[in-house]
């Protein structure tokens, strides 16, 4: 099963804490939804927004189950996996699936689209000391 990441997980330190194997990834686009800010939280939330919005990431290729399960846990209860069509950089469309925010998750979000450079900048470091998901997968 293919993940497609538009927040956190695409950067290979936050990734690499959850998953147990390496994945090829390759960068990717939705469309169809918004990666908005989350109320008093260095990450994003995926929410759903006109056709013509475009979220880009990154795709990893042939998750396991077991690493699928760890993924689920880590992104806990804001979220919903769905399955939805992912543009490759080559034109190409594949089926991935990804962690949509849920109406629980939804209350948290922000109305502003999320600052990537910041997380790149301050947030990381932050997410990576005190991010409660870490715990769920242990």
């Amino acid at each position: 099963m293919n993940v497609f990441t538009y927040g956190s997980l695409m950067y290979p330190p936050v990734w690499q804490r959850i998953v147990q194997y390496h994945y090829e990834h390759n960068a990717a686009t939705i469309y169809g939804y918004e990666r908005v800010g989350v109320r008093d939280e260095p990450y994003p939330m995926l929410v759903p927004a006109g056709t013509s919005s475009v979220v880009e990431g990154v795709l990893y290729r042939n998750i396991t189950p077991d690493d699928l399960a760890r993924l689920d846990a880590f992104e806990g209860d804001f979220y919903d996996r769905i399955s939805v069509d992912v543009v490759l950089t080559d034109g190409s469309v594949v089926q991935g699936m990804v962690y949509l925010a849920n109406a629980y998750g939804r209350q948290y979000a922000l109305e502003t689209p999320w600052d990537m450079a910041l997380f790149e900048a301050e947030g990381m470091q932050r997410f990576n000391n005190l991010y409660d998901g870490y715990e769920r997968i242990r």
